[in-house]
């Protein structure tokens, strides 16, 4: 068997080495450049308008265009309005020997608080009336006698009375408490009133006053009496409605010293007020003035009211 020549394979690796370089030669590339280690990455393909609009079916129809609408028939379209009933025209009267008939009444009421009196429609409210004391003409007459016993000047007028309640059956005309104590103005009260008032005036008062003051008393000023009114904030008659109260604003003293009924920071002044008003409590049954309300900030208030057992009211 004959054998190869010792360097036939290395002449083989050589030739292949050479085969190598020179086609590596031809391609451009140079021995003394390297090979990159990674390819870069492929530039993404800009994208058409045909890969982001999908085709639609070629069966599918487009809808037809909708015609335009002229100006004029753009108009939203109403409800049908309902026509108004219209109202039943009223019959003509019925006549009767040429004379029209009266129509029959609707059956209406008069308004809550109001009165029909001949076919008339009173609007003054009904009120409520308190208890009345009922006196006897001897009584009336016993009462005048004892006034002008103690020097009161009066005049006797005309019944008083109004639709809503107030009433003053034998109402006086009093001027002056006693021979020494007028009243100014002249009042118009019930005489059972005139009597209480020129028995506090002339007992109590007057009396008071030269104690406290140092004067006795010449006048009251006066600042209501016979009113027909309410009381107020209700629909209760006042007192004053049938000359059963009295009110007093001033004392004017025999030294010529006016003595306001109100809040007064004179201290001997305050205090005749406050002994008189306590005094008051008793001959007469509701007594109101100065901090009982704001109605009374600036007068006494007495009156006679019929009270359960005689009881008083004094604030």
């Amino acid at each position: 068997m004959e054998l190869a020549p010792p360097d036939s394979s290395f002449r083989q690796g050589r030739l292949r080495a050479l085969l190598f370089s020179a086609a590596f030669f031809v391609s451009g590339a140079s021995f003394g450049e390297s090979l990159p280690a990674k390819a870069p990455p492929p530039e993404p393909r800009e994208r058409t308008a045909k890969q982001i609009v999908p085709a639609k079916p070629a069966d599918t129809p487009l809808p037809a265009p909708r015609p335009a609408i002229e100006p004029s028939e753009q108009t939203v379209p109403s409800k049908t309005a309902k026509k108004p009933t219209p109202r039943p025209q009223p019959e003509e009267p019925a006549t009767v020997d040429g004379k029209p008939t009266p129509r029959p009444e609707t059956g209406k009421s008069p308004a809550e608080g109001t009165e029909e009196k001949d076919g008339k429609t009173d609007k003054q409210p009904k009120m409520e009336i308190p208890p009345r004391p009922v006196t006897s003409p001897a009584e009336e007459a016993a009462c005048r006698q004892r006034l002008g016993a103690l020097g009161a000047k009066f005049e006797e007028r005309p019944p008083l009375s109004d639709a809503t309640g107030c009433e003053l059956p034998q109402p006086l005309v009093v001027k002056a408490l006693s021979d020494t104590i007028d009243v100014q103005p002249e009042i118009v009260i019930n005489c059972a009133t005139a009597e209480a008032v020129a028995k506090f005036s002339t007992n109590v008062v007057s009396k008071l006053a030269e104690q406290e003051l140092g004067s006795g008393l010449k006048s009251i000023t006066q600042a209501s009496g016979y009113v027909c009114r309410p009381r107020n904030g209700t629909h209760k008659l006042s007192e004053h409605a049938f000359g059963n109260a009295f009110d007093i604003a001033a004392f004017t003293l025999l030294d010529g010293t006016v003595v306001e009924v109100t809040a007064t920071r004179n201290p001997k002044q305050s205090q005749f007020l406050s002994k008189l008003r306590t005094a008051a409590c008793g001959p007469f049954k509701t007594v109101l003035g100065p901090g009982s309300d704001a109605d009374h900030a600036t007068h006494f208030h007495l009156d006679l009211a019929k009270r359960r057992n005689g009881s008083t009211f004094c604030q």
